[in-house]
C-alpha cells in the first residue's frame, strides 16, 4: 500500500457493474492536489481483467492498486484506514440486495462513497447510519461530489454508533440468542 491516502472497493468486479464509479474517480482525482488510490481488494487476476478496460480508458492505471485475498483482520486494517469505503454496484442493480462488505463498512464506521440505485436497501442502511457519501446524477455531478470529498470540502459523515453496533457481529449474535432463548 502507498502513502497516498486511499480508498477501499472490497470483493469482486462483478461483470454487470457499473463502471460509474471508476469513471468519476477517474475525472475526480485529476481535479485534486493530493495524491489518491483506489485499492481493489479481493480476487485479484479477476478484478485486474474486469477492471482493465475501464482503467486504460480512463487513465487510472496509476491510481488503481490491485490486492489479492487478505486475512480478514489485515482486511479491516486497511477499511479502517482508508478514507472511505467504495459500494458502486450502480445505480440500476439489484436495489433489494445488500452487499456484504457494506456489513463491515458499517460495522467499522466506514464512510461509504456509492452508486446504488434510489430506492435500495444499501441506500437505506448507508442513510440510516449516516455513512452514505452518494454520487448521484448525471456524470459532471457525481465528479464533483467525489472531488469534494477527496479534497476535503464535504467532510465525512458523522456515524450513527446505535445503528452502526447493530452491525458487528456482537450484536448479531445477541440478536440471535435472543430469537433462540424466547423459542425454547
Amino acid at each position: 500500500v502507498s502513502d497516498e491516502s486511499y480508498l477501499t472497493h472490497v470483493g469482486e468486479v462483478m461483470p454487470d457493474q457499473s463502471p460509474a464509479f471508476f469513471e468519476s474517480f477517474g475525472r475526480a482525482v485529476r481535479q485534486v492536489p493530493q495524491p489518491w488510490k483506489l485499492l481493489v481488494v479481493g480476487h485479484e487476476q479477476l478484478n485486474r481483467q474486469r477492471l482493465s478496460p475501464v482503467m486504460a480508458r480512463h487513465g487510472l492505471e496509476g491510481y488503481v492498486e490491485f490486492i489479492d485475498h487478505l486475512p480478514q483482520a489485515r482486511l479491516y486494517e486497511l477499511i479502517v484506514g482508508a478514507a472511505a469505503g467504495v459500494l458502486a454496484p450502480g445505480p440500476m442493480s439489484y436495489w433489494w440486495t445488500n452487499h456484504a462488505k457494506l456489513v463491515d463498512y458499517v460495522g467499522l464506521r466506514k464512510p461509504v462513497l456509492a452508486v446504488v440505485p434510489d430506492p435500495s436497501e444499501a441506500r437505506s442502511v448507508l442513510t440510516r447510519a449516516n455513512l452514505g457519501i452518494f454520487l448521484d446524477g448525471d456524470a459532471e455531478r457525481a465528479t464533483a461530489t467525489l472531488a469534494a470529498f477527496l479534497n476535503g470540502e464535504t467532510p465525512p459523515p458523522e456515524p450513527i454508533a446505535e445503528e452502526c453496533d447493530r452491525y458487528l457481529a456482537s450484536s448479531q449474535v445477541a440478536s440471535f440468542v435472543d430469537v433462540f432463548e424466547s423459542l425454547l
